[in-house]
């Protein structure tokens, strides 16, 4: 079945066979967002060859395939945006997606902490839309040295354990959006 395209970004439309897989991708106050990567997960597909994988100006993309299935796809969207690991368009048409934007990461870390001790910390994200999300999944912890801080990540947790006595300073990121550092002590 032939469609326009009108994305040929020639001028004129084109006639373009196969079936559209077509999206506009919006930050969480409904701005487009343009530069969003787009990958297919879970297999290989029959796309043609102008599909396109990167989001315009106006925050859209097409992808064209020879047959109508369900297609999962994975949208990687500019430094400071959520990350959509999988979104399903379940057959040909236009969705609209939601990436929030990130405005604030912090983490809640104590001010001090014991040599060989652990302590559990969790992130907190708050988005473009107002929501907040607190957990330790997608966020990474790192110290400035980590001769008096160990940071690491495991079983979904995040955590710090006092390696050496002295102060270090800690950030946490989230999606590679990192919180202002924080000064940990480590004591006897």
């Amino acid at each position: 079945m032939a469609k326009r395209n009108t994305q040929s970004g020639l001028g004129s439309p084109v006639e373009t066979p196969g079936v559209k897989f077509g999206a506009v991708v919006r930050d969480g106050r409904g701005t487009p967002i343009v530069g969003v990567r787009v990958r297919s997960v879970g297999g290989d597909r029959p796309f043609l060859d102008h599909s396109t994988f990167v989001s315009n100006a106006n925050g859209e993309f097409a992808l064209y395939m020879t047959e109508a299935v369900a297609l999962n796809v994975m949208l990687t969207p500019p430094l400071g945006y959520e990350v959509k690991r999988s979104f399903q368009m379940p057959g040909p048409g236009d969705y609209n997606i939601t990436l929030r934007r990130i405005v604030r990461v912090e983490c809640t870390l104590p001010a001090a902490v014991r040599v060989r001790s652990r302590e559990y910390v969790r992130g907190i994200v708050t988005f473009d839309s107002g929501e907040p999300y607190a957990g330790s999944a997608d966020f990474t912890i790192s110290s400035s040295d980590a001769r008096i801080l160990k940071t690491g990540t495991g079983g979904g947790d995040m955590y710090v354990e006092g390696a050496g006595v002295g102060r270090t300073e800690t950030v946490c990121s989230y999606c590679d959006v990192q919180s202002e550092p924080r000064l940990v002590e480590v004591v006897e």
